[in-house]
């Protein structure tokens, strides 16, 4: 039953977005033709029939793209926040797709004001009726109809954090039928009580004289034999079985499944899984560079004629330094230095005066009066925007090491390179080399463990008021 109420929400929700994507193509048009070119002054565009195939073509296009981003499947665990990233990603990549489609075609007759209001509208839509299926459903379930039956294997501390969940959001419509445990403790036996309803072994028999919706096993890792067998047991029954695969107890790493071709794969990852925002940071990184570009290369020129006039040798310093997961690239950068300071390194390490396998020297004698004042105002890492078009950096990000440094990290240390390098990051705005050693490690994982696109535009921003005080560069 619960199986064709799934199947007839499926095919609702794909026939309610069909009619939202139509509907929102004529309402678009009807703005275009009768609102805009009238209150705006805008050039009238071709008749309908014109736009006949672009209306023939949306429709599909955005059941594919949807379907692709999961949005057919069960809504009961989802939430407005999945719901809106879900419809966002869909309405995004499908608009790129159908621009894409009208470039190709040369389809000058389509008026892309039209396409940009159907744009807006469509995801304006989807959004609200995404919404309001959500909250539908979950008040109905709320009152107790389309609940499932949730057979729980394990009485462990696991097993129990997951029907806390499952008894704090009612809207879910889930229900705990019982629990089966081979080692029930005393303790479990006293929480659980009579909703422990057997062992392993009584597994198929409660599949055959009961209504199970789901089977959920929760268990240690040494009883992995016994789940495969479970599992088994699921599958010739037909009654769907998950698997809580906290095996582990990570700290930081996050939990994700993917699939490679037919293979099941559960990966551990301690870097940001916001996938769609990586794509937009990548895109503004690219898009911010070739900008900053283009506006400083007056800057460019002053600088490389100051450094040509006042110091022998080249005007950029090449370096090879370590980026993501320590792939080694070559760092460029106004050379702030004279040109033979590579060979008095040896002779200054007991100077240093920054803890831990980094040198940092207030008053170092290498440095050219010109190189303090690019270093002062940062103009010296300009360049870098080169390696940022590159893709070897971002704009913000733990700051690139060198590979002999690398060497001296302890372990935790490297978790830093699990994120691209960057021009600037937390330990720039927070002091640079005010700051020690361990606390700058610190900052780059604070950043990596709370990274987003709003953290970054924060960190670009104090960044520029840094740069104008000259705080902590030397």
């Amino acid at each position: 039953m619960l199986r064709q109420q799934a199947k007839a929400l499926n095919y609702f929700l794909r026939a309610t977005d069909a009619f939202v994507v139509l509907f929102s193509f004529l309402l678009a048009y009807a703005l275009r033709t009768l609102f805009l070119t009238r209150f705006f002054s805008l050039d009238p565009i071709s008749s309908f029939n014109g736009h006949l195939p672009i209306l023939l073509l949306v429709a599909p296009l955005w059941s594919i793209v949807l379907r692709y981003y999961g949005a057919y499947e069960s809504v009961r665990k989802k939430n407005y926040i999945e719901a809106f990233w879900l419809v966002t990603k869909a309405s995004f990549a499908a608009m790129m797709i159908l621009f894409a489609v009208l470039f190709i075609t040369d389809a000058d007759r389509i008026s892309r004001l039209l396409i940009l209001v159907f744009g807006l509208i469509v995801f304006l839509l989807l959004l609200a009726s995404r919404f309001a299926i959500i909250k539908f459903l979950r008040a109905v379930r709320r009152r107790g109809y389309n609940y499932r039956n949730i057979l729980v294997v394990g009485t462990g501390k696991r097993a129990r954090k997951y029907a806390e969940m499952i008894c704090s959001h009612a809207e879910m419509g889930l229900r705990i039928f019982g629990y089966v445990d081979d080692e029930s403790t005393p303790q479990d036996q006293e929480i659980l009580g009579p909703r422990i309803i057997g062992t392993l072994k009584d597994v198929p028999s409660i599949l055959e004289k009961n209504v199970i919706d789901e089977v959920v096993v929760a268990l240690p890792r040494r009883f992995l034999p016994q789940v495969g067998e479970i599992i088994e047991v699921c599958e010739e029954t037909g009654v769907e079985v998950t698997l809580i695969a906290d095996f582990f107890d990570i700290a930081i790493a996050k939990l994700h499944t993917t699939m490679f071709y037919d293979i099941p794969l559960l990966t551990f990852s301690t870097t940001p899984p916001q996938q769609f925002q990586l794509l937009l940071k990548d895109c503004v990184d690219r898009a911010g560079a070739f900008i900053l570009l283009l506006l400083t290369s007056p800057l460019f020129l002053v600088a490389a004629a100051a450094i040509r006039l006042t110091s022998p040798g080249p005007i950029f310093f090449r370096q090879i330094r370590a980026g993501l997961n320590g792939r080694k690239f070559t760092i460029c950068k106004f050379r702030s230095m004279r040109a033979d300071s590579e060979q008095g390194m040896e002779e200054l390490k007991r100077y240093n005066e920054m803890d831990g396998p980094v040198f940092k020297m207030r008053n170092d004698p290498r440095v050219t009066p010109v190189g303090r004042f690019l270093r002062r105002t940062s103009i010296d890492e300009l360049p870098q925007l080169f390696n940022v078009l590159k893709g070897q950096m971002s704009l913000v990000g733990p700051r690139p090491p060198l590979p002999a440094e690398i060497d001296e990290y302890n372990r935790w240390h490297r978790r830093r390179l699990s994120v691209k390098p960057g021009m600037t990051c937390l330990w720039q705005i927070s002091g640079r080399n005010n700051v020690d050693f361990r606390e700058w490690m610190n900052l780059d994982l604070l950043y990596i463990d709370n990274w987003s696109l709003w953290l970054d535009i924060r960190i670009l921003l104090k960044t520029l008021l840094v740069v104008v005080r000259g705080s902590g560069a030397y």
